[in-house]
């Protein structure tokens, strides 16, 4: 089951307001139009399938966040006990509500061993919305969905075990990949679940043996 953190909105989807579709251009006068959800804390974000965009990108685990901000307090504390995986969605996103029953499944699965988390970026409060731009390496060109797995991972430059996370979009898309759908979005998203916790595994035990070098805020120890 989808675990919520603070204000976050339960995992059934919520209709509290309409997101009125233009068509046209993208960009009118600073406008956002069709494929954009208005929110003062992140701006416009990009409804990936709104615009049948798939971006294509390596999912590697990262130590250096996005915007250059610390991780969210939500994450660093589910990560003193598991690693956490965020799906960010916002209304009126068709690839949001056709990849959103795959992260319920896998949150019934793997609930256990991870936190699952569902951020509506449209109904929540700023401070969490501004948690989209700390993960959204793509910059403009990133929005929904946005998958991110955050785990524990050691860094060979501090030689200290840290917060790492990786970052997919719409259907995870790999380079190649002419026709993504949602099926293999799912079975890429339960990969970077399973690699989540087989790296929280290892270095949460390395973590707790190695205290004095340890650079990790999350560690229950820290």
């Amino acid at each position: 089951m989808t675990k919520l953190t603070g204000t976050v909105e339960k995992t059934d989807f919520v209709r509290l307001a309409a997101v009125v579709a233009v068509a046209g251009l993208f960009l009118l006068s600073g406008i956002a139009l069709d494929g954009y959800a208005k929110s003062k804390a992140t701006g416009s974000v990009l409804c990936l399938s709104c615009i049948k965009l798939e971006p294509k990108t390596d999912i590697e685990f990262i130590f250096e966040t996005a915007n250059g901000k610390a991780h969210p307090g939500f994450v660093l504390d589910a990560l003193k006990t598991r690693p956490i995986l965020i799906d960010y969605s916002q209304d009126n996103c068709k690839g949001c509500e056709e990849m959103h029953p795959y992260f319920v499944t896998l949150g019934e699965k793997y609930g256990n061993g991870c936190e699952f988390l569902y951020i509506n970026i449209g109904h929540v409060d700023s401070a969490t919305r501004e948690t989209f731009n700390t993960y959204n390496i793509l910059g403009a060109q990133g929005g929904t969905p946005m998958w991110v797995m955050v785990t524990l991972a050691y860094d060979t430059e501090t030689q200290g075990v840290r917060p790492a996370f990786a970052v997919g979009y719409g259907f995870l898309a790999e380079e190649g990949d002419s026709k993504p759908t949602p099926e293999k979005g799912a079975e890429r998203l339960e990969q970077l679940v399973l690699d989540g916790m087989m790296l929280y595994k290892q270095n949460a035990a390395f973590c707790s043996g190695k205290c004095s070098t340890c650079l990790n805020v999350a560690c229950p120890k820290n």
